[in-house]
């Protein structure tokens, strides 16, 4: 089946990393733990300030940070951010950008963000699993560079090619089940009820190979990992595959910034009958490329750093 495109024509600068979403940041907060995970920080940081611990940290550190409009946190290092540099900042009106992490920003951090006022222009969140005014939601993207599925010359090119490529299978259903043990469940489920995916999923594969197969799909199962996001489901919208997620409030963000994921509340709703009847209306949505463009986070964060700087008069 061939479908009118939706993702022909971006470009690999295009093409959303977390490492990418960090550059975006004036300058970043990295811990030494992390730095030695992210050997390469210092390639796509603009500015950095690193520490082994809290402690460490002194007042021309908190100087450099205050002077900053907009701070990168690592999603898992928000705890120690929360208490230990956020009030030692001297100025108001900061823009936060947290990623490069599996943990989730949920409800939990409302008071937070309440209490911190005006001094909180905007956050924007990795696996944002909760709605707030001032909390823009962004998406994992596609893996980071160190990793091999985080090469975007090959990605780029699946992309070009599938343009042209007729959607010749139903459901790609292959997943390792080892990051969230709902992910086991979801395979026995749907195997269960779908006993032809055992015999047409593919095993591992490299990169390459692995988005060309990807590509000739119609749909995509996509169980939650170690985060509620996954890199499938951006490799998916990025090759026009329509990506299978459960229910949840992030989810549901995106849906309704119009990007077509087909969304169950239960994993036995998953029926051939399902995947016919929802394709059309999925397919038949206006196209809308933003999410799916680094560019477009860049101007929602530059809008945010205009309200974030204060006026003169």
């Amino acid at each position: 089946m061939r479908r009118r495109s939706r993702t022909g024509g971006i470009s690999r600068a295009e093409i959303v990393t977390g490492e990418r979403l960090q550059g975006l940041a004036e300058i970043s907060i990295v811990p030494g733990h992390v730095r030695r995970f992210h050997r390469h920080v210092q390639r796509y940081a603009r500015d950095i300030v690193t520490f082994e611990s809290y402690d460490e940290l002194g007042p021309s550190d908190f100087q450099r940070l205050s002077s900053k409009r907009s701070l990168f946190v690592y999603t898992h290092e928000l705890e120690g951010f929360i208490e230990h540099i956020w009030p030692r900042l001297e100025a108001n009106r900061y823009v936060l950008i947290t990623h490069n992490s599996d943990y989730e920003v949920g409800g939990e951090y409302l008071p937070w963000i309440e209490a911190a006022g005006a001094k909180l222009t905007r956050w924007f969140a990795q696996n944002a699993t909760v709605a707030h005014p001032k909390l823009v939601p962004l998406p994992i993207g596609v893996a980071n560079r160190m990793w091999e599925h985080g090469d975007l010359r090959v990605l780029e090119r699946a992309i070009a090619r599938q343009r042209a490529r007729p959607k010749t299978k139903n459901l790609y259903m292959h997943f390792n089940t080892k990051t969230h043990p709902e992910r086991e469940e979801v395979r026995r489920v749907l195997t269960g009820a779908l006993p032809d995916l055992a015999q047409s999923s593919p095993g591992p594969q490299g990169f390459a190979a692995y988005l060309d197969e990807l590509s000739r799909h119609r749909f995509c199962v996509c169980p939650r990992g170690n985060g509620i996001d996954t890199h499938r489901v951006w490799e998916c919208l990025y090759l026009e595959v329509i990506p299978i997620v459960e229910r949840s409030e992030h989810a549901e963000g995106w849906r309704s910034r119009g990007l077509p994921l087909l969304v169950v509340d239960r994993w036995e709703e998953l029926t051939p009958a399902l995947l016919d009847a929802a394709e059309p209306a999925l397919t038949a949505q206006p196209a809308v490329r933003e999410p799916l463009l680094l560019s477009h986070y860049a101007a929602l964060m530059s809008a945010a750093l205009q309200d974030a700087t204060p006026s003169r008069t």
